[in-house]
Order: structure tokens, then sequence, then C-alpha cells
């Protein structure tokens, strides 16, 4: 089986690639787009904002021709702040795509959408997913995956996630990774 992975960062437009044990940079002007990769809490008790990344990258599946995977997520985050606890929640969808004609579907996909906070002695609730979706937590992340064979497309999405401490969380932030197998080869792309 070979394995490659990419990942997508999405800091000031730079892509960092690694094939293999090949790295090189380039320049992204159209392909990645994002609002925030992380939401710091604000001075007002009750903030709120987005975060949201998409990455795609060209890949040439065993035997097919080259096409676009893309990866992408999108979560409404935010603070509510009591006398005795700070939390945040969360809401949000993510996606993974093979967009190639040859073949036409991946052979399995899977989909790890996690979720993470930042702060001391944080506790996470799962919430619930759409169908097919696993909920877990451990920590200050929430992890959701999904998988299925013979598709081209995952589709993900969640709602109350909640993270919950007494001393205070300083910020959230998102990562989804697109996992595609053509044949006996498999293709990680992560955007974060």
């Amino acid at each position: 089986m070979s394995i490659l992975r990419e990942s997508t960062v999405l800091r000031r437009f730079t892509l960092t690639v690694v094939s293999g044990f090949v790295a090189a940079s380039l320049c992204l002007s159209v392909a990645a787009t994002a609002e925030a990769k992380t939401c710091n809490r604000g001075i007002a008790s009750n903030t709120s904002c987005t975060i949201s990344a998409i990455g795609t990258v060209a890949y040439t599946p065993p035997g097919g021709t080259k096409a676009n995977l893309t990866d992408q997520f999108s979560s409404h985050v935010w603070w509510t702040t009591t006398f005795w606890s700070v939390s945040v929640s969360a809401t949000g969808s993510a996606k993974s795509a093979w967009l190639g004609s040859k073949p036409y579907n991946a052979t399995k996909m899977s989909l790890t959408n996690q979720v993470s906070t930042s702060g001391i002695a944080i506790s996470a609730s799962v919430g619930s997913g759409g169908a097919g979706i696993s909920l877990s937590s451990s920590g200050n992340t929430v992890k959701m995956t999904s998988s299925a064979s013979n598709t081209w497309q995952l589709n993900q999405t969640y709602s109350g996630v909640k993270f919950t401490t007494v001393f205070g969380i300083t910020s959230a932030s998102e990562q989804a990774t697109g996992t595609y197998t053509f044949g006996s080869s498999s293709y990680f792309h992560t955007v974060s």
C-alpha cells in the first residue's frame, strides 16, 4: 500500500506540500480561502465567530487522470460566561470531495473533523451528528468521523458540541482530514 500525505495550512495563503519525502512550498491565489482558523475570545463576556477553511489539491490516482481533491469545514462557535463557568458551543459542517472522472468514485473515503479549544481543565460533550457520523471526545477535542465505499463525496454536519471549564477558554480551532483510497493506494489531505 502506498501512502501520500498532503497538508494545507492556510496562513497568509501559503500551502505546504509533503508527498512521500519531498517537501515544497507554493503560493496560493485562489485555491484556498479562510475566514479564521482560530477563534480567540474577545473582551466581551459573550463572543462568537466563524471558523472556516477550504483546501484544494491536484492528485493523480493510480491508473487514473489528474483531478482535484477538496477538503473544507465551517463552524460557528460562541462563548457563554456565567458566574460559575465559561463554555464554548459549536455547530458546523465539513466536507471531502474527489472531483475526478477517472475513476469517478474513490474505492473508499473517510473524513475526520476535529474541533478543539485551549484552556485549563476543559471537559467536552459531543452533541449530535448527522447519519453515519461517529462523535467522540478526548480532553479539549471533539472528533467527528465518517467513511463510505465507492463514493466521490462525504458530508458531515454536527451541533451541540460544548466545552466547559471554571477557569477559562482562550480559543477554539478546527481541522479536517480527508482520506482517499484508490485501489491499494491511500492519500491524506488535511486543512487546518
